[in-house]
């Protein structure tokens, strides 16, 4: 006889949100199994509730599916089935299982509702057992809700967005012991929300009320620029196509000068970081104010050379450089031991570069694609429209060698 799985969302917590579909599937199994510790609700319905691991729970769940005791289990779950649940795991880890999902009262919809808001348009996300910053996701989107665990706290959230820039930008509130006697919801700017202690079981809601519109094409004039020199925007555009850059990618930006290419990856990633990195302090503090007036929060400048500079930052998945100091080789290198896939795209003006770049492609048996962009603008000469030349720029595209998944630019 097959063994049934009940998977029971038990909602926020309480007995009283538990749907009556969920209790008496709860009280008809003969084992119940769920890695929420000391829930009484759960222990009143059933004898046999048993406290475990994910890892334990799904090698219990495995061994009873072998033995076809027909025995039922009820496996239950905190909030709904279907968001950020076990239920997950036991579908994909047991295809052919025989497994019913009770859907229960979702963490959401509860403090959603008890806030007050709709969450029509809400983005969600979980950081149990996982590491991760709520960061790119408050910067491009207007509502963020977080299921936090103990590494990734109420505080470390409030502090990221504090350190990030939108410590007074964004509204943020949390959520503490939903559903039970010591329910407590409190609200306020990260600046004020940083300087408190939280349960550890709580939730997080942000609103960003000034999105910037990520979708648009940024031009020249939408960046200060100092005496710092800038990738004009034909040339900025093919290299942000070129890269590729997908939402949570890991970027960076070496020679980051003003940060136009920056801002502009930094749309492309908004579920990851970029790093620019930049020598002059000048281009540094015109990167932090660019950053703030364009909404790219999930940008980080990183002060310093290439690739010395590199050293403690993440692997990353895409990689521009606009600028080299002469360190071509080793940044390239430094790059590619942190991600051999990694995608590099550099500009240069100048053929030494190029030729340096073809020969360490040659040397590290790098796949190369080059594009050579000639820009003239139209100006004004008396009556008379004339175009006036840029310099032609160099566009190197260098990776490994990965089959067709990897374009030309």
């Amino acid at each position: 006889m097959k063994t049934v799985v009940n998977v029971c969302g038990v909602g926020p917590g309480s007995y009283d949100l538990m749907t009556a579909d969920v209790r008496k599937v709860i009280e008809d199994a003969d084992i119940v199994l769920t890695s929420i510790k000391d829930n009484e609700a759960i222990m009143a319905l059933n004898a046999d509730v048993r406290c475990l691991t994910v890892t334990e729970m799904l090698a219990f769940i495995g061994e009873e599916i072998g033995s076809e005791n027909g025995r039922k289990l009820a496996v239950a779950a905190s909030g709904d089935t279907g968001f950020h649940s076990i239920a997950s795991s036991i579908v994909e880890r047991f295809p052919k299982a025989e497994i019913c999902l009770h859907p229960g009262i979702g963490t959401i919809s509860y403090f959603m509702a008890k806030t007050g808001k709709n969450y029509e348009d809400l983005k969600a996300l979980s950081f149990h057992g996982i590491s991760g910053s709520a960061v790119p996701y408050v910067s491009y989107n207007e509502k963020v809700f977080c299921l936090t665990d103990n590494k990734v706290t109420p505080v470390t959230i409030a502090e990221e967005l504090v350190q990030a820039g939108l410590g007074d930008r964004v509204m943020m509130y949390v959520g503490e012991d939903l559903s039970s006697p010591d329910e407590k919801i409190s609200c306020g700017t990260p600046d004020e929300m940083a300087g408190h202690e939280y349960s550890r079981l709580s939730v997080v809601y942000v609103e960003n009320p000034s999105v910037p519109d990520r979708f648009r094409t940024l031009k020249d004039d939408d960046f200060m620029r100092g005496g710092v020199p800038m990738t004009k925007e034909e040339v900025r555009t093919l290299v942000i196509s070129g890269l590729d850059v997908h939402p949570g990618d890991t970027v960076y930006d070496v020679g980051a000068g003003t940060g136009s290419v920056t801002a502009g990856l930094a749309y492309r990633a908004c579920e990851g970081e970029v790093y620019a990195i930049e020598v002059e302090p000048e281009g540094a503090e015109l990167i932090r104010t660019n950053s703030e007036k364009l909404g790219a929060f999930n940008i980080k400048v990183i002060e310093g050379r290439a690739p010395e500079i590199l050293e403690g930052l993440p692997a990353p998945d895409k990689v521009f450089i606009g600028g080299s100091k002469g360190n071509l080789r080793e940044i390239v290198t430094c790059c590619l031991e942190k991600n051999p896939g990694a995608l590099i795209v550099l500009t240069t003006v100048t053929l030494d570069t190029l030729t340096e770049a073809l020969r360490l492609a040659d040397e590290l048996e790098l796949r190369r694609d080059i594009v050579c962009i000639n820009v003239s603008r139209a100006g004004k000469m008396g009556s008379y429209d004339l175009m006036k030349a840029e310099n032609p720029v160099y566009i190197i595209k260098l990776m490994k060698e990965q089959g067709e998944e990897n374009q030309c630019l």
